[in-house]
C-alpha cells in the first residue's frame, strides 16, 4: 500500500525553513488536490512535491520479509534495461508484473530459495 504525503516549507516568508509534512492520504488524486491548496512561500503556489511511501501491512515477520524482498527485487529490476529483463526472463507486460505476488506466494518462493 502507498501513502501520499503533502509537504510545505515551514517558513512562508523567506522559504528558508525545513520542509514539513502537513497531510497523509491514501488516494493520490486527493493528495494532489490537497497539495495544490497548500500555500507556498510569499503566497505563491506550493512547490513541494508529494512524498510517496510504501507501507507494509504485515501480520507477521514472514509477511514483512516478503514485503522487503519484493521491494529489493523491484529496486534491482528497475536498474535493468528492457533487453536485460528479457534475457533474464522476468519481463511481463510493463517489465515488473512479476513482482506483484501475494505475500503467501512470496513467502513460498523465499522458503524455496532458502532465505
Amino acid at each position: 500500500m502507498k501513502i501520499y504525503i503533502t509537504q510545505q516549507n515551514s517558513d512562508l516568508i523567506e522559504g528558508l525553513g525545513p520542509i514539513i509534512r502537513v497531510g497523509y492520504f491514501l488516494n493520490k488524486e486527493v493528495a494532489e488536490y490537497a497539495n495544490s491548496k497548500i500555500p507556498g512561500v510569499f503566497g505563491s503556489k506550493n512547490d513541494c512535491k508529494l512524498e510517496i511511501v510504501d507501507v507494509c501491512e504485515a501480520r507477521n515477520l514472514s509477511e514483512y520479509d516478503a514485503f522487503r524482498y519484493n521491494i529489493e527485487k523491484e529496486t534491482a529490476l528497475s536498474k535493468l534495461t528492457k533487453r536485460e529483463k528479457q534475457i533474464l526472463g522476468v519481463e511481463q507486460g510493463d517489465g515488473i508484473g512479476i513482482l506483484h505476488h501475494s505475500a503467501e506466494e512470496t513467502i513460498k518462493q523465499l522458503k524455496q530459495l532458502g532465505l
